[in-house]
């Protein structure tokens, strides 16, 4: 074994960007991917990023539905590790592939299914089109405010729910690995694009559920929430230079605002009795001042008068907005690495970087029934064995210790937690920061399934007792900028010493070393550096001469700006870190050995926009949405509908679009001259679109869903329910797609339910964790004695809740003050 992954065999039988993208990480990590295509051949072949999401992999053209290669599937399914497919519910079972069916011809093997909507329940039928997932689940009401004038939902451009999914089935496959690695024992893995899009919500479940149940919570969220829906926070700007450059500035602590206030010669704000406590604010009116003064100064110089004096200060987080493959020039991404060229295409490298087991893909995607390299001559299957005792969970046995802050680290590892694994958090005494910002919203899913200890590592009995928790670590994790967890006693080479066999792993935002290592840079930095933001955007809308708009104009494009670069950044962080620590894991437990692993906030999202993150001679750019923000070509848009509602369709292929125009009764579509194929239609998009539009008017949006998913047209209302609702509905409910918890001081709520699931051993779905709530359990683990665990706590030195729950709320006012103002 010289890599994660080498010596696993793996059928890939998925379609789609993320789909593919899953086989394309098991293939830079060493396993031979074998991708099987139909005589057809893979009907995304002609997408410009094609290659970059089939790299590595061979290819097999065989015709499922023929016996003979019916019979060579099954003899590859016997060799094989890994198979992958992510057809609807019931069609590797009708094509004699389903996993029951195999599991008998092959025990061990790992079966990963991923599906748009889950295996069972009322949408399990419906395509899995990352629009339809978005515009069931309410997701494109999250981007309502980008076409405020026309109304209604706003096609969601980032494929978020695909890369969820992603992400889920990998970390379900390496799970399963650690499984069979126990029991001899295969597991099927599933996973859908549905519950990749539970990972995305940050707050808003929560601040629903809060409000509710809370009237003191209702008024926190209301003032907090009240601003953020009028004018942006000050700590999340947008804001262009003289010469037209947007810029995301991204400061919410104290000292980060401070920065930029520093940098941008607003100091004299602090003055006012208003700006006192800058970034946190009472009100819209006093936010929208900081705001405009912002926007002022921001366009009295370009972006190179700008960017050295925004470089001199260490604690400032701006960045201009990127589109994907144009953040491959950023000096820190080309220090990373983080791009490779195979045949001339440059594109995004592996997803994480490990010092002992390094990998450097070279392979491009095959030709059809192409070998590439992958011999499937040596695929062997291996000898039956009595399966051993399933585990309760599928990381049962798995200690990380994790001293990450914030969300896209700790998000990372609470999807462990969800897996089985015990994750704790050690924190501050007196709590870890984000757990007192946004109206105390984020630590409901950061620190769901985990263990908090409060420590103080500025101590050195602080410092022993996580050296305590080091020795006894299979993951040790943290986020700090370079330099600080050395300061703390926690740096790789003293964790190393503690304990060679634990995997190390850094989340950084920019990276361990390079020209922006030191650097902040929390959510939205990485959505404008990895071409999320702008992909949002309507094509065109940001123009050289903007800064000579009016304050108002200004205004409401910037903040069009600030709602496109919305939560998916930290989220599509946490996914590639939660999947890494498992590559990672799997190489401790394969070889015996720890190592040194990073992963960047910039290398994650470039992943999550890996339709545009390619770039070479005669590559496209990236297809974005149409300037109403509808969608991306006429069978793959919003419509609205006779009763003022709104449908997104989904039917890209011939035999949707003949079904289409069978239930709309224009069957002369067929042979007319603009529409009788693809290439057709794509150049009379505009006329088809209006067609449609016409056409879609005649119906309600619930009858044009049940009407055309009769025929197997995917096509859905994008209006009936927001994130929360649809989260918190009883459908969703009953699938396990949100499960309810209960809390220890905030009582009952329900959370998102697990993003992938094994059928060997079940998740361990837990409530979020209190600062310190088991401090006292684990120090006496350590071997701490109760008066010694006294005296730490009278000193300072570690910490627990307040018993009483009148000074609890007192002592939560004064944290959350404390994390907004610095005072």
């Amino acid at each position: 074994m010289t890599a994660a992954c080498s010596g696993l065999r793996v059928l890939d039988f998925t379609r789609g960007m993320h789909n593919n993208l899953v086989g394309v990480i098991l293939a830079d990590y060493g396993a031979e991917v074998l991708k099987i295509e139909p005589p057809s051949g893979d009907p995304y072949r002609g997408h410009p990023a094609w290659g970059f999401w089939n790299r590595g992999k061979g290819s097999r053209v065989l015709d499922l539905k023929s016996g003979d290669d019916r019979a060579a599937t099954r003899e590859l399914v016997a060799a094989s590790d890994v198979l992958i497919e992510s057809f609807r519910p019931g069609v590797m079972e009708r094509l004699g592939l389903g996993y029951e069916e195999v599991r008998a011809l092959n025990p061990a093997l790992v079966y990963a299914s991923i599906t748009g909507f889950g295996a069972r329940g009322p949408w399990a039928r419906l395509k899995g089109y990352e629009g339809i997932v978005s515009a069931k689940t309410g997701r494109m009401l999250e981007f309502a405010s980008l076409i405020p004038e026309r109304g209604g939902p706003v096609f969601a451009a980032v494929p978020s729910a695909g890369y969820g999914a992603m992400h889920a089935a990998l970390q379900g496959i390496l799970a399963a690995l650690h499984v069979r690695r126990q029991t001899r024992r295969g597991s099927h893995v599933e996973t859908s694009l549905l519950q990749g899009t539970t990972a995305y919500d940050m707050i808003r479940w929560y601040a629903m559920q809060a409000a509710s149940a809370d009237p003191l919570a209702a008024d926190r969220l209301g003032t907090w929430g009240a601003i953020q829906q009028q004018v942006p926070r000050p700590n999340y700007l947008t804001a262009v230079t003289k010469d037209g450059v947007w810029l995301q500035f991204a400061n919410t602590l104290p000292h980060l605002f401070m920065s930029q206030m520093n940098a941008m010669g607003l100091t004299d704000l602090y003055s006012d009795p208003r700006y006192v406590d800058l970034p946190a604010l009472r009100n819209a009116e006093d936010s929208e001042g900081v705001w405009e003064a912002v926007l002022e100064r921001a366009r009295e110089k370009t972006w190179a008068e700008w960017r050295p004096i925004f470089d001199a200060e260490r604690d400032l987080a701006v960045e201009p907005f990127f589109e994907a493959a144009d953040a491959f020039d950023h000096p820190q991404v080309e220090h990373n690495e983080h791009i490779i060229e195979i045949d001339g295409v440059e594109q995004v490298g592996p997803i994480v970087r490990q010092t002992e087991t390094p990998v450097a893909p070279q392979r491009g995607a095959p030709e059809p029934d192409s070998a590439n390299g992958v011999d499937t001559g040596n695929w062997a299957g291996s000898e039956p064995a009595d399966p051993g005792e399933a585990p309760a969970a599928p990381l049962e046995g798995v200690t990380v210790v994790d001293f990450s802050t914030f969300f896209a680290t700790p998000f990372g590892s609470a999807l462990l937690a969800d897996l089985g694994a015990r994750v704790i958090k050690v924190e501050p005494p007196d709590g870890e920061v984000s757990r007192y910002t946004a109206g105390r919203m984020l630590f409901f899913k950061t620190t769901a399934g985990k263990e908090s200890i409060g420590v103080n590592l500025k101590t050195p009995q602080g410092q022993e007792i996580v050296h305590r928790l080091l020795r006894r670590a299979d993951i040790v994790m943290h986020n700090f900028r370079p330099g600080v967890a050395e300061r703390l006693g926690i740096g790789y080479e003293q964790a190393r010493q503690l304990n060679p066999r634990a995997v190390y792993h850094y989340g950084a935002s920019y990276g361990d070393s390079g020209p922006y290592s030191y650097k902040p840079a929390m959510h939205p930095i990485a959505g404008a550096l990895g071409g999320g933001a702008i992909q949002q955007m309507p094509p065109g809308e940001l123009h050289a001469n903007d800064a000579g708009l009016p304050m108002d104009e200004l205004k409401r494009k910037a903040w069009r700006l600030m709602n496109a670069n919305e939560g998916n950044p930290d989220v599509n962080a946490a996914l590639g870190l939660g999947s890494s620590l498992l590559l990672g894991l799997r190489v401790a437990e394969e070889l015996g050995i720890g190592q040194y692993q990073l992963t960047t906030m910039i290398a994650s999202n470039l992943y999550a926009n890996a339709d545009g993150a390619v770039r070479g001679p005669g590559i496209p750019p990236r297809r974005q949405p149409d300037g109403e923000l509808l969608g991306q070509g006429p069978l793959y848009r919003l419509y609205r509908t006779g009763d003022d509602a709104w449908v997104f369709l989904a039917a890209p292929f011939e035999d949707e679009w003949r079904a289409l125009c069978a239930e709309l009764g224009r069957e002369e579509w067929l042979t007319d001259a603009r529409f009788e194929s693809a290439e057709a239609r794509e150049e009379h998009g505009e006329a088809l679109a209006d067609a449609l539009a016409e056409a879609f008017l005649a119906r309600s949006a619930d009858e044009w869903e049940r009407d055309l998913l009769s025929r197997d047209v995917a096509c859905v209302r994008a209006d009936a329910a927001n994130v929360a609702e649809f989260a918190g509905n009883e459908t969703s409910r009953e699938l396990g797609f949100t499960v309810d918890v209960s809390h220890p001081t905030f009582g009952d709520y329900w959370r998102h339910g697990p993003i992938v699931t094994l059928d060997t051993a079940p998740s361990n779905i837990r409530p979020a964790c209190e600062p310190g709530e088991h401090t006292r359990e684990i120090l006496a683990e350590l071997g701490y004695t109760l008066a010694e665990i006294e005296r730490f706590g009278d000193e300072g030195i570690v910490g627990w809740p307040e018993e009483d729950p009148v000074a609890r709320a007192a002592e939560d006012r004064r944290r959350e003050r404390v994390a907004t103002t610095g005072r």
